[in-house]
């Protein structure tokens, strides 16, 4: 595409709509995910922080491949993020805590400073009961919350059956 043609493309991007200008941006990126990062890198500010979807929703799954703790560092094998990025994911060696080689986790994603992705906040990984995916130990959970005590009360999990 010619410097011309890109500018064009440009303004007339900046003429939409926000919700239109949006949904161009996202089917963009979900044709060519490989240009993801760099545009992450140029539109966001090194301080801006994750999103909590980060933590709980867009988890991430895979299989530790190896881990070299003399190096400091270990790879998890994850066919999503490898088709988006063309490689395997990087974890600290002191993210991975008692986690072993061989092992399938939960983990959410950064980029590194070479739009590379990283794992950070890995967790063992199990299928849940109810089909959805499930952290070792935790089970599926369900319920209702309630409140109590009022306004400024606590609130729980009640019991859907009772």
């Amino acid at each position: 595409m010619t410097e011309s043609a890109g500018n064009s493309v440009a303004v007339a991007l900046g003429q939409l709509d926000v919700d239109s200008a949006t949904a161009v941006i996202v089917q963009s990126l979900q044709e060519r995910p490989e240009i993801a990062p760099a545009v992450v890198q140029a539109a966001c500010p090194e301080l801006t922080y994750a999103p909590s979807s980060a933590l709980l929703e867009r988890r991430a799954a895979g299989v530790i491949k190896s881990v070299n703790f003399q190096k400091g560092f270990g790879l998890i094998s994850c066919p999503e993020l490898n088709a988006a990025f063309g490689c395997d994911v990087m974890v600290h060696g002191n993210r991975l805590g008692a986690l072993g080689q061989g092992q399938e986790v939960s983990f959410a994603v950064f980029l590194s400073r070479d739009n590379k992705p990283e794992a950070f906040d890995l967790l063992p990984f199990q299928q849940g009961g109810n089909g959805g995916l499930g952290v070792a130990g935790m089970g599926s959970m369900g319920g209702s919350i309630g409140a109590m005590g009022g306004m400024g009360g606590m609130g729980g999990m009640g019991d859907p059956s009772a």
